[in-house]
């Protein structure tokens, strides 16, 4: 399907796309690669394309390009909390804490019940040394997805870090 719209628009980038999915998935990174070279040289029109751009590139480690797709994206499409949540986590890869944190209080200003912001974020308050904020906020996001270990994992670090050895080992 994806082969025969691009026999039908080359610059297809939603075609491209799908294939380099489809190559990620069957292991194949060089080809998914190859992909992701012809997708950035292609015609991106919306946000939505150009997140499906960096979830392809995350997936290959090509996190700059994701930062970089998910910067216009929110641009395009500045009241997408997911959006912002994805931009964070490409933010953490570089690492730059400051932007990282940043996205994920947007995303948290545009949905305040975003489990996945309060944790992310957490997670950035906790490795920038703001204890109580991190812990108060991983607590937070346990109470929709309670099920979530790296959670749990993190909580435990803050107790270690903090001297609570007995609160570590309960997480």
């Amino acid at each position: 399907l994806f082969r025969l719209a691009l026999a039908q628009q080359s610059d297809d980038a939603n075609a491209i796309l799908g294939l380099a999915q489809a190559a990620h998935l069957r292991g194949d990174t060089a080809l998914a690669s190859s992909y992701l070279d012809r997708a950035k040289g292609a015609t991106v029109k919306s946000a939505d394309t150009l997140h499906r751009f960096a979830l392809v590139a995350f997936a290959a480690a090509r996190f700059e390009e994701a930062n970089l797709a998910l910067t216009e994206a929110v641009k395009l499409k500045p009241d997408e909390p997911a959006f912002y949540v994805f931009l964070g986590t490409t933010w953490l890869k570089k690492p730059d804490l400051v932007e990282a944190e940043q996205a994920f209080r947007r995303a948290l200003e545009l949905h305040s019940d975003d489990s996945t912001a309060q944790m992310y974020l957490g997670y950035t308050l906790m490795l920038q040394g703001k204890y109580p904020a991190a812990r108060e906020l991983l607590e937070k996001s346990l109470v929709k997805e309670s099920t979530v270990p790296q959670t749990f994992y993190y909580l435990g670090l803050i107790s270690q870090e903090e001297g609570d050895d007995q609160a570590a080992i309960q997480h």
